[in-house]
């Protein structure tokens, strides 16, 4: 086939048709080098898409355990607070009592008085029976005394 003969005013719009086409083959290149840049940057939002998920979902797991602990740790508190009051109650009841009865001091002092004629009567009875053992001593006239004494 033989080539067309083209007149000269197309031929002007022809090059403008052809440099338009080119215009527009480059803007299809660059929307396509867009597009694989897009393309990649929604794989690498969905990899840290999954990996947010993976975070949160461990993070709700170390929610959950701490939760458990301050919970075990707020029945402990409870049982030593109940303990305390316990030990707080005892506490008034016996100072109630000793303020009632004997005052504590008083207590101490006649257990002072006691221990002090618990050695003098030991001691006592120590010497007496160290003259027993060692002395020469006329029985018939110690118990000459004791029966004398009994009547």
């Amino acid at each position: 086939m033989p080539p067309l003969e083209v007149l000269p005013e197309c031929t002007a719009g022809f090059t403008d048709v052809r440099i338009a086409v080119a215009s527009i083959e480059k803007d299809i290149i660059q929307h396509a080098k867009v597009a694989d840049k897009l393309a990649e940057a929604v794989q690498k939002i969905q990899e840290m898409n999954a990996n947010l998920c993976r975070m949160i979902s461990l993070h709700e797991l170390k929610h959950d355990s701490a939760e458990k602990a301050h919970d075990d740790i707020e029945d402990e508190l409870k049982i030593l607070n109940v303990r305390i009051d316990k030990l707080l109650t005892s506490k008034r009841a016996i100072e109630s009592q000793n303020i009632k009865g004997f005052k504590q001091e008083e207590v101490n002092a006649a257990l002072d008085e006691f221990k002090k004629w618990k050695y003098i009567i030991t001691g006592a009875a120590v010497v007496i029976g160290y003259l027993l053992a060692h002395a020469q001593f006329n029985w018939s006239f110690l118990l000459n005394l004791i029966s004398f004494h009994g009547q």
